[in-house]
């Protein structure tokens, strides 16, 4: 099976930093849009094994990485709080 680490790592660290609460809104939409956005400034990091995932996931120890996720989110989430593309609340 073929995974984005980079993915599961920014959705580690939305729900492990409760980004969530900072939206003005926490539905579904707003959610996805937060991550769209941070996951379409974060390089991919694509593995197919088990072992592959263990690897990119150690390097989330790495602080610069873990600073790009935080940074990204951030900048997603104000983006998303601005302009939320939400129908309903």
């Amino acid at each position: 099976m073929l995974v984005n680490v980079t993915e599961l790592l920014v959705r580690h660290a939305m729900s492990e930093m409760e980004w969530r609460r900072r939206l003005p809104c926490d539905c579904e939409q707003c959610r996805d849009d937060v991550m769209a956005l941070a996951l379409n400034q974060l390089s991919p990091r694509y593995v197919s094994t088990d072992r592959g995932e263990a690897y990119v996931k150690a390097q989330y120890m790495n602080s610069q990485l873990q600073m790009d996720i935080v940074r990204e989110l951030a900048v997603s989430l104000q983006r998303v709080a601005n302009n939320p593309r939400h129908t309903g609340s």
